[in-house]
């Protein structure tokens, strides 16, 4: 099996040693790769996270506590990281999970919200199976879906409803890569009747003129 690999953002150091020393055990099966909230921009850090593609974020959710270069604490980044890539799995971690839940949550995500003592017994694997969890769903929901959509594809004829499927589908793999550089389906429509309705024109106009020429044939 492939490692799965974790985008841990943190911008305490103890914080992030501990967070290693913990998949220390576990390292067969994971890879932290550790990205620095500090001095950059709320933006900066979603887009890198996007560049890391990781099969799940853990985030600190006091990120702004010992570094004042922070702009948002993980509540903001976890939301953000979320428009950007809505099915990646996103897990706050938190000292204080009362406060935190208190927080600009969605209902659902709060859900998402960890106790940071569990990691500190390496050999307690609650934590690490925890985020099994999260990346097994994941995986397989993107994995039914890529199905759903080659079945569809290899078809041949589809019915309109498939074919709005077809197009719903590619839209929700495409975002699921990353929602800002993904072409909304409703405009993959207008676009595919606009180069329909082009061709069309363009056909009206070749018999036209194909007509008015002594020797055509239409």
């Amino acid at each position: 099996m492939s490692r799965y690999l974790i985008a841990y953002i943190d911008e305490d150091q103890g914080d992030r040693e501990q967070f290693e020393i913990y998949f220390d055990e576990y390292k067969e099966d994971f890879q932290v790769t550790n990205l620095f909230p500090g001095k950059k921009s709320l933006e900066e850090l979603v887009e890198e996270v996007v560049e890391t593609a990781p099969d799940i974020v853990v985030l600190d959710f006091n990120l702004k506590y010992s570094d004042d270069t922070v702009p948002d604490n993980g509540d903001v980044v976890m939301q953000r990281i979320s428009d950007r890539k809505p099915l990646l799995p996103v897990v706050l971690m938190t000292s204080y999970k009362n406060f935190a839940e208190k927080s600009f949550i969605s209902p659902e995500k709060r859900k998402s919200i960890l106790e940071k003592s569990m990691l500190n017994d390496a050999k307690d694997k609650g934590f690490r199976d925890e985020l099994l969890v999260y990346i097994t769903y994941y995986k397989d929901l993107l994995q039914k879906y890529k199905d759903e959509f080659a079945g569809l594809q290899h078809k041949g004829q589809l019915s309109d409803v498939e074919q709005a499927r077809l197009l719903e589908l590619d839209s929700i793999l495409e975002e699921a890569v990353d929602r800002q550089s993904a072409i909304k389906s409703e405009h993959k429509t207008d676009e595919n009747l606009s180069d329909l309705q082009n061709l069309i024109s363009s056909t009206k106009e070749l018999i036209k003129d194909l007509k008015n020429k002594p020797n055509a044939s239409v």
